[in-house]
């Protein structure tokens, strides 16, 4: 499934050029594309906590790296200025993009 939802991904991307680039040291990136935005971590000893600048609308967004299921995916949240506070785990990837809202929880 995370193959199949990084194709909706680089869907939503386009062909939109690449802003809002982000690099910490050699084994870190993050990067958008239209109204989506990746990061990787290459670092297989650790996890990459940063805070992006997503060029994205407020909101938040299904993790699709993870899972698209708008009810249980991890969530991403990106602020009024268009930033998110990630935490991306060694090995792995945070993406996500405006086509997958997460919804909150109700409790009854």
């Amino acid at each position: 499934p995370e193959v199949a939802n990084m194709v909706a991904w680089r869907k939503t991307a386009g062909d939109n050029a690449m802003k809002n680039f982000v690099k910490d040291g050699c084994n870190h990136i993050g990067f958008s594309r239209g109204s989506a935005f990746v990061a990787l971590n290459r670092d297989g000893s650790g996890s990459w906590q940063t805070t992006v600048q997503t060029g994205m609308p407020a909101g938040t967004y299904c993790d699709v790296a993870q899972s698209d299921d708008p009810s249980s995916c991890p969530k991403v949240t990106v602020d009024s200025n268009g930033q998110a506070s990630i935490t991306v785990q060694g090995l792995k990837s945070v993406a996500f993009h405006t086509g997958v809202k997460a919804v909150d929880s109700i409790v009854v």
